[in-house]
């Protein structure tokens, strides 16, 4: 059995920058220390980083540039993956909106004890929408997100946020 973890949009806009929180702040050292683990196991360890261009803030909208603050430009520094995570020759993968479609792809087929493991933010955005997507597209393989390792908008957002994966079959531990 293998153990695979998608660490979600740790980047600096989402920790420091923009959107970041204090609740983002305390899950980066128990992040890192959970990339380290999967590292000395020989387990992959996957990156998502948002990301948006400059146009999308400029002359082609979407619903985020009209409705967040500008984060996650690609080639500013808020973009970048915390670099105390160490995303070294791990898979960083981009991805225009809350989920990123291409998941699936990077992963491969996986044996029948395989287990996917999310953390990272926002759990009532990013880490749900990518957990829901791959509990669709794995329906046999046990989809975990790490509760102590994820930050909402709002604790109160985190726990909703939790509640719902719950209730669709994902594992909050």
């Amino acid at each position: 059995m293998k153990q695979i973890l998608i660490v979600v949009d740790m980047q600096e806009d989402f920790i420091t920058g923009a959107l970041g929180s204090s609740g983002a702040q305390g899950v980066v050292e128990p992040i890192r220390e959970e990339i380290a683990r999967y590292r000395e196991k020989g387990w992959p360890v996957l990156f998502t980083a948002d990301t948006h261009s400059p146009q999308e803030y400029a002359t082609k909208p979407s619903q985020e540039s009209v409705r967040m603050p500008r984060h996650c430009v690609k080639e500013e520094p808020g973009w970048q993956i915390l670099p105390r995570l160490e995303p070294g020759d791990s898979p960083v993968v981009e991805k225009q909106s809350f989920l990123c479609l291409e998941l699936p792809g990077v992963i491969g087929p996986l044996e029948q004890e395989d287990v996917i493991e999310l953390c990272g933010v926002c759990t009532d955005i990013c880490v749900a929408s990518n957990a829901l997507y791959l509990r669709a597209h794995y329906p046999q393989h046990p989809i975990v997100v790490l509760e102590k390792l994820c930050a909402g908008t709002t604790e109160e957002n985190h726990r909703a946020a939790l509640a719902v994966m719950q209730s669709c079959l994902i594992d909050v531990r």
